[in-house]
């Protein structure tokens, strides 16, 4: 049985190299504590229309605290904070990363909880 996903995801999405996995989770925030409206894809918010459905319907998120720093500084209209989770396979599927340390995550349903997301102020670790 394949896993739902929130939202449902076209045919192919996510991509094959995408598993589920323990992931340490960073994600730029803008609220403390972190809110659903932090977790809106891009497609919810109307945002990236050129860029493919599928990556529009993921969580973007990276595997260091630094690495996400160092994007929320260079966009500060991302938000204000970092937040940490430790993501398991029950979560969903995330990419591998790229070079700058970005993830996709493409949840499963139901498993978008903003309060499993700590803000910190560096590296964490659960």
């Amino acid at each position: 049985m394949n896993p739902l996903f929130d939202p449902p995801l076209p045919l192919g999405c996510p991509p094959e190299s995408a598993t589920s996995r323990s992931q340490d989770a960073f994600r730029i925030v803008k609220r403390n504590p972190p809110a659903l409206e932090d977790f809106h894809s891009y497609a919810q918010l109307g945002l990236a229309p050129n860029v493919d459905q599928c990556r529009q319907l993921s969580l973007s998120i990276y595997e260091s605290f630094r690495q996400a720093n160092h994007r929320r500084n260079l966009t500060p209209r991302l938000g204000d904070y970092v937040a940490h989770a430790k993501l398991t396979e029950k979560h969903g599927v995330i990419s591998l990363p790229n070079h700058q340390g970005h993830m996709e995550w493409w949840a499963f349903a139901g498993m978008v909880k903003p309060e499993e997301f700590k803000v910190v102020s560096g590296e964490h670790s659960a």
